[in-house]
């Protein structure tokens, strides 16, 4: 069976749906929002999403909790908030997820929704991308997706 195929096969088994946040746009202040906590969030997991440390959002919002400790739901945290379009779909342990490339997608637009580098993105998927300038629509890539919790 050719690699591409079992990549493809192996991507579907065992995937969850994302889990992608999404912000609340300050309008006077362009590039800064507003996320309201959800159960079992925290600062490390939204950070995650939102492309930031944890540093940053516990210091924009006024937050001293460890990173790690799960949030009471309807926290308002302030954070920099910018659309995501892409989103993927966790099938691994180590965080990573399928995304399925369409068209008019670069290496470099699809990096900056996953928070890497099209160079990190070309290295993971080193069996299917050759020039980090081809890529192809239907390739299904492997992604960072660490907020799909």
């Amino acid at each position: 069976m050719r690699i591409d195929v079992v990549f493809v096969l192996t991507s579907l088994l065992g995937m969850t749906d994302a889990l992608r946040r999404s912000c609340r746009y300050n309008p006077q202040n362009w590039g800064e929002g507003w996320y309201y906590t959800a159960s079992g969030d925290t600062l490390n997991t939204v950070a995650a999403d939102f492309c930031v440390s944890p540093n940053v959002v516990a210091q924009w919002s006024g937050r001293h909790d460890d990173f790690n400790a799960r949030l009471p739901s309807g926290i308002n945290l302030r954070l920099p908030c910018r659309s995501r379009r892409r989103d993927c779909r966790r099938n691994s342990p180590n965080r990573d997820g399928a995304y399925v490339i369409v068209s008019g997608d670069t290496l470099n637009s699809i990096a900056g929704d996953f928070c890497t580098t099209a160079n990190t993105l070309a290295a993971k998927n080193s069996h299917l991308i050759k020039n980090k300038d081809s890529i192809r629509t239907g390739w299904v890539i492997q992604v960072p997706c660490g907020f799909n919790q």
